[in-house]
């Protein structure tokens, strides 16, 4: 894969190259090398360097707010943006402290602990249904499902409602890439599925009303009659567009991703069954190496300088975490997979304000995804090449809509 300096004019042009779809990591490096900070004639300029990438995520001079960010693209007034002061993504500051203060309460380390014997017999349930194929879809048999089950439990939606949160989560979830979000077709695809979640997940805060549980949910409600509470439209902000619709895409690709590196990388696929100890630090490596969250944009709130540019204010950025993952400036030898790694400064969980709320629970999943994989089966490999792998054309969420495996049983 070759690129020119001519290019760097289009930066777009670049990402949006199905043969980048498939591996950006080359362009990147090419971008990050020649122009770590490209702009366009559209007055928007695209970050690849870890330093620049974590000064955009982390600067106060920089906005995540909708009526910022989306200011240069022609979003319609619809259901879609009318939430978007009610969800953690597309709010900052004072507003964005009031509604991460409920949620990081409902994601109590209590809570998220306690699941992993829940999530450990998720993935067995799902790994014996395959065992004695002798192969799998890693995505539609277990990534999938796991986690859209996982994020049902934490909210407290019962396990039968599984196929509609699924349904409603795949249409969401393709409104997470900015091109498909301005695409009619599905925007208006992704607004049904959302209006189907809001009186589905409304039902369910009138139930949890009458007869609180211990989920997110409850937690939720419980403050609705508060002075200072969340409203519905908060609740529903950040239930369905950051935990089903967010949370679920994301690690479900990133489970995707985890098995893919760990075919791709056979010596570290063997360091880990000889040492699962490592499991954990193997998982923070390989959410640096192949993140699921490749982009973060943000707009300046004010004429800013950053890398020696000016940027002006309402300018859009395009926040390259997975290309600040592979700064050699930041990590050495960043294109290779080392699970032993001492992983400091990853930008995979975003940072700043804006870190991930669900990463703890993220990794969570991951790690027994993984672990429970390898536990139980051996010669791993991906039934199709790598440049095969059917990838939805995402410059901010990466991964694999199916991945076909082999394998033999322990």
């Amino acid at each position: 894969m070759t690129f020119t300096i001519e290019q760097l004019a289009n930066p777009l042009g670049i990402l949006m190259d199905p043969a980048v779809n498939a591996n950006p990591y080359p362009a990147y490096d090419f971008m990050r090398e020649n122009a770590p900070l490209a702009g366009d004639e559209l007055g928007m300029w695209y970050a690849t360097s870890q330093k620049l990438v974590d000064a955009i995520l982390t600067s106060s001079t920089t906005t995540t707010q909708a009526r910022n960010v989306m200011a240069t693209l022609p979003m319609p007034d619809d259901l879609w943006t009318e939430y978007y002061d009610h969800e953690l993504l597309f709010t900052d500051a004072e507003r964005h402290a009031f509604l991460r203060k409920f949620a990081n309460a409902a994601f109590k380390p209590r809570r998220v602990k306690k699941l992993r014997p829940q999530l450990e017999a998720d993935v067995d349930r799902y790994l014996d249904a395959v065992a004695n194929q002798g192969s799998m879809d890693y995505v539609g048999d277990l990534a999938q499902p796991f986690a859209i089950l996982t994020v049902m439990r934490m909210i407290g939606i019962p396990d039968e409602a599984i196929d509609d949160i699924d349904r409603w989560s795949v249409a969401m979830g393709a409104l997470l890439d900015v091109m498909k979000l301005m695409d009619p077709t599905y925007r208006a695809a992704g607004i049904q599925a959302f209006a189907e979640c809001i009186e589905y997940v409304d039902s369910l805060m009138t139930e949890r009303a009458a007869n609180p549980q211990d989920d997110v949910l409850s937690d939720f409600v419980g403050s609705l009659d508060a002075e200072d509470g969340l409203s519905r439209k908060d609740i529903m902000g950040i239930v369905i567009r950051g935990m089903i619709n967010a949370g679920h895409a994301t690690t479900t690709n990133q489970i995707g991703n985890n098995i893919l590196s760990m075919t791709r990388f056979p010596d570290q696929q063997r360091k880990l069954v000889e040492n699962p100890q490592l499991a954990a630090n193997a998982i923070e490596e390989m959410f640096r190496f192949d993140p699921a969250i490749q982009m973060s944009p943000r707009c300046a709130a004010e004429d800013m300088e950053l890398g020696g540019i000016n940027i002006a204010k309402g300018q859009l950025m395009w926040a390259f975490g997975g290309a600040a993952n592979r700064d050699p400036m930041a990590f050495e030898n960043p294109n290779e997979l080392d699970i032993e790694r001492k992983v400091v400064g990853s930008l995979a969980s975003g940072n700043g304000e804006h870190y991930c709320l669900g990463a703890v629970l993220a990794r969570l999943e991951t790690e027994v995804a993984l672990t429970k994989t390898l536990e139980r089966f051996k010669n791993i490999d991906v039934s199709v090449p790598f440049e095969e792998l059917p990838r939805d054309g995402n410059m901010t969420v990466r991964g694999c809509s199916a991945i076909p495996i082999t394998f033999e049983l322990r």
